[in-house]
């Protein structure tokens, strides 16, 4: 912050304890550092490991996709279909875990048919609106509403289930 003139001309006026806060050195970028305790510049101190809030393998599911996202180099063209440029990070294994060997760059249709999304939307509706229970209840003199209710969809989704 000071330069060497200003330490010239008012030897004096400047105290020791200023002159040692000026000259700690981060061990990193060996930027000055402003405040006598740190160890380290608050761009280097910010740095993955060395944060006080890392959790490293313990990291929740969005915090190790960003890390992913951050981490893993970007390609021009998505790693399956080698056609459309790569918007989603997507999960090998299965595990949510830090190892950048996990993931894939993938388009978002690649995901999809890499994760089966269609198939597991498909199979909850189905688990869902079970047709035979929807026409027991109904021989009940249960509403479309009361039906509804009790499987969580719609009165207007009951009704088009019995319709097909």
């Amino acid at each position: 912050m000071y330069d060497k003139r200003y330490y010239k001309m008012n030897k004096e006026r400047i105290s020791i304890r200023d002159k040692k806060k000026r000259t700690k050195l981060c061990p990193d970028c060996k930027t000055n550092l402003i405040y006598k305790k740190s160890q380290r510049c608050g761009k280097c101190c910010n740095k993955s490991s060395r944060n006080y809030a890392w959790k490293g393998d313990n990291a929740g599911y969005k915090a190790i996709h960003i890390w992913i996202r951050k981490n893993k180099p970007k390609p021009e063209f998505c790693e399956e279909c080698g056609i459309k440029p790569p918007t989603e990070v997507a999960n090998i294994s299965g595990k949510c875990k830090r190892d950048i060997k996990d993931y894939k760059w993938l388009c978002h249709k690649c995901h999809i048919v890499m994760d089966n999304i269609a198939e597991k939307s498909r199979l909850k509706q189905t688990i869902k609106l079970n047709i035979k229970k929807i026409k027991e209840l109904r021989l009940h003199n249960k509403t479309y509403e009361e039906i509804g209710k009790e499987m969580g969809v719609s009165r207007n989704t009951i009704w088009r289930r019995l319709k097909k």
